[in-house]
């Protein structure tokens, strides 16, 4: 005989779709959880990566301002582009106008001074502090471009040129240092469009405008969702150490360090985030209320190449 056949019963199958459908909520909860805390964790790294590159970039270049090679910019700088070794701080200025000014910068509140580069069609001045830093360095490689300045000196005295006139006449030095490139970097806020979010977005990001090998301008990206940018420059003088903003600096030759305050923004919002808060950046304050993620990094950085000319003129 055939043992005795029987299927599930009505309760027993009731409370088996109850039990599945709890764990496939539960299941669902964990998933949506695990995603919302990768994208947020993914937008905290993300504000720290473009917080640190954008700071280490300007530390780089902070640090080597008015770096000469061996000339003590004591005497006159003359040569065939010698003429542009001093005049206007612009930041649209040709590289060699403000060869003596190791570091210039400009407060946000001042528009007048903000000058024709930081309106470039492509990334046009959009807030926050500017700053312009100038150094020389050694060349790469063996040749010389056509159109950049280059910067022949010995301890008391220097040469300016472009890369095509480095055989003329007034460009000649005896020296036994090596031509030096000169270089010049002006960082800036600017927007830029970005598909990381739904959609196309525009992001605040942070801009070099710097010389390109043919002697022209040109800019480039340093980091995305830097939001605000502000400095305060060191002015020393008899010992006595004061920050000032741009503004109120008398005299670039005497600042010695700077500090900067950056805050970072996420590229996107967080429609699971709010925030309403009020950022302190020096005596600048930057009042948001949004679902953006944001950080703040601040620091101090001593300009050597500064601190030692001053030095040696109060001496």
């Amino acid at each position: 005989m055939h043992a005795e056949q029987r299927g599930y019963s009505l309760v027993e199958f009731m409370l088996a779709a109850v039990l599945g459908t709890l764990v496939a909520t539960l299941a669902g909860y964990t998933y949506l959880g695990a995603t919302r805390h990768f994208k947020r964790l993914q937008q905290i790294t993300g504000l720290h990566d473009n917080g640190q590159l954008a700071m280490l970039s300007l530390l780089r270049h902070l640090r080597r301002a008015g770096y000469l090679g061996y000339y003590a910019g004591t005497g006159p700088v003359l040569g065939t582009a010698g003429k542009h070794s001093s005049g206007s701080r612009c930041i649209d200025g040709q590289p060699g106008q403000t060869l003596r000014l190791a570091v210039t910068g400009i407060d946000q509140d001042t528009p007048s001074r903000r000058c024709p580069a930081a309106s470039a069609a492509s990334y046009p001045y959009a807030t926050g502090d500017l700053v312009t830093v100038r150094y020389a360095r050694h060349r790469t490689g063996n040749g010389y471009a056509a159109n950049r300045l280059y910067l022949r000196s010995t301890l008391t005295s220097a040469r300016l040129f472009s890369g095509r006139r480095r055989k003329h006449e007034s460009n000649r030095l005896k020296t036994r240092y090596p031509d030096l490139a000169l270089q010049q970097h002006t960082f800036y806020l600017s927007h830029a469009q970005t598909t990381a979010c739904s959609g196309t977005a525009t992001v605040p990001v942070l801009i070099d405008r710097t010389m390109a090998p043919n002697g022209r301008l040109r800019h480039r990206v340093i980091a995305d969702g830097i939001e605000q940018l502000q400095f305060q420059y060191g002015v020393l003088k008899k010992r006595d150490l004061r920050y000032r903003n741009a503004s109120a600096v008398s005299d670039w030759n005497r600042v010695v360090s700077i500090r900067l305050w950056l805050l970072v923004r996420s590229e996107c919002p967080d429609k699971t985030y709010h925030r309403r808060q009020t950022y302190r950046l020096g005596d600048y304050w930057y009042s948001v209320d949004d679902a953006y993620r944001r950080t703040l990094f601040s620091t101090t950085v001593f300009l050597p190449n500064r601190y030692q000319r001053v030095k040696r003129h109060d001496e």
